[in-house]
């Protein structure tokens, strides 16, 4: 019997706390990861570690691990352009995966669960955004179909019902709405809308659990068409606009190399 899972679009007032992976073109850091002292507060975290000890990059944006947790892969820029790099999580120089064109401003990323591609959006590609498909081996991105002109912004990758989903933040080509949206790894002629519109002004980041619910960060809807009593009256809020939706199970949402926290 198919099971009912509830959606949960948490729109979350953000504070981005980044961390230090390469504030200059090149970084000339070298020798064993160093780990920084911060005040936390409680024992999930006790510290945080510099992962990119060199490498030709500056700007990074957005970082995922693979499967196995020993490589992260991330989205920067360089003295040869935009693209994919990773970096061994256990620190170490930072390599590029694939640099340049089709990328102009890559951002987004996340890999696929079985570990072999990765995907990454890019606001500024085509005609209003598209989403690459990039192997993790290297070689040149390929174009999601149905991504064109989504003006995506960031996206995870999961497992339901036996099929590879991408949910995205973005907005619907059609309407120009802003919302979360799915395609399917190997693409499909136009994305499927989760949910569009108010109380979503410009959703960003999007991560997906394995009970099937969907947290979205939204800096620009506090105080305007989503309640402003705070966070947590905003996530109630939203999950009854968005009722029941029929989910499977997918796997634990990507870690980044930015945290946020809400207000």
């Amino acid at each position: 019997m198919k099971q009912h899972k509830f959606i949960l679009i948490g729109l979350i007032v953000l504070s981005l706390l980044l961390i230090a992976c390469g504030s200059s073109t090149t970084s000339t850091s070298t020798g064993s990861p160093h780990p920084t002292q911060s005040t936390l507060g409680d024992n999930s975290v006790r510290s945080i570690t510099r992962a990119t000890q060199s490498g030709d990059f500056h700007t990074p944006l957005d970082s995922t691990p693979d499967v196995d947790g020993t490589t992260i892969y991330f989205t920067a820029s360089s003295s040869h352009g935009a693209g994919v790099f990773r970096v061994p999580a256990a620190g170490g120089p930072a390599t590029s995966v694939f640099v340049g064109s089709p990328f102009v401003t890559p951002r987004g990323i996340a890999i696929s669960p079985d570990g072999k591609q990765l995907y990454v959006t890019d606001l500024a590609a085509g005609d209003k955004g598209e989403i690459f498909v990039v192997p993790v081996s290297g070689g040149s991105p390929s174009l999601l179909q149905g991504s064109m002109g989504t003006m995506p912004q960031n996206l995870d990758v999961v497992n339901q019902n036996g099929q590879q989903l991408i949910y995205f933040t973005g907005k619907d080509p059609q309407s120009g709405q802003s919302g979360v949206f799915t395609l399917p790894v190997t693409g499909a002629k136009a994305p499927t809308v989760v949910v569009k519109g108010a109380p979503l002004v410009n959703p960003d980041g999007v991560v997906v659990t394995q009970s099937g619910i969907i947290y979205v960060s939204d800096q620009s809807a506090a105080g305007r068409s989503a309640p402003t009593v705070g966070p947590k009256h905003r996530v109630r809020q939203y999950a009854r606009l968005c009722g029941q939706f029929s989910n499977g199970a997918g796997r634990p949402g990507n870690r980044r190399a930015s945290q946020t926290e809400s207000l």
